[in-house]
């Protein structure tokens, strides 16, 4: 079973307005007689759906949830210079990254339950919206991976 983080009132305005606006738009394309834009417009309306759920979604990164794991995490944040937005010991850690030429920059949600730990990053919902993060998200979600399983680089590569 996939398992997939609360979206925010923004998320959720973003995962709702995108679609229904393309689907307004092709009804539009249709009444002038522009069927294959109408098309793209519904699959891009589709799309902007799909991204916009997964973007929610937890990772499992087969690792314990013990104090070690979560000191890890916390050095992996400090590390790739990510800014603290919530620390809860032994239950949710949230970093947020710097904006890039690539992103406005990613919110990396970490919780740790009784099965283990679950990691996930997507554009923050604090910055502007965005869907496409050029890779970003799994790139983050590596990182914390990485110091997991301690392979942790202090230089970008």
């Amino acid at each position: 079973m996939k398992k997939y983080l609360e979206s925010t009132a923004t998320e959720s305005l973003i995962r709702i307005l995108a679609p229904v606006s393309g689907v307004i738009v092709a009804f539009y394309l249709v009444m002038l007689g522009s069927e294959v834009l109408a098309l793209i417009s519904l699959v891009v309306s589709i799309l902007v759906f799909w991204k916009s759920k997964r973007n929610l979604l937890l990772k499992d990164t087969r690792y314990p949830s013990n104090e070690i794991n979560y000191k890890n995490c916390k050095k992996a944040a400090v590390i790739h210079g990510w800014g603290t937005v919530s620390d809860i010991e032994m239950a949710r850690l949230e970093f947020e990254t710097a904006a890039s030429l690539g992103s406005w920059g990613e919110l990396i949600t970490i919780l740790f339950t009784s099965t283990g730990i679950y990691i996930n990053s997507r554009p923050s919902p604090t910055k502007r919206p965005s869907i496409v993060t050029l890779g970003k998200n799994k790139l983050n979600e590596q990182k914390v991976v990485d110091m997991l399983e301690g392979r942790s680089f202090t230089s970008e590569t």
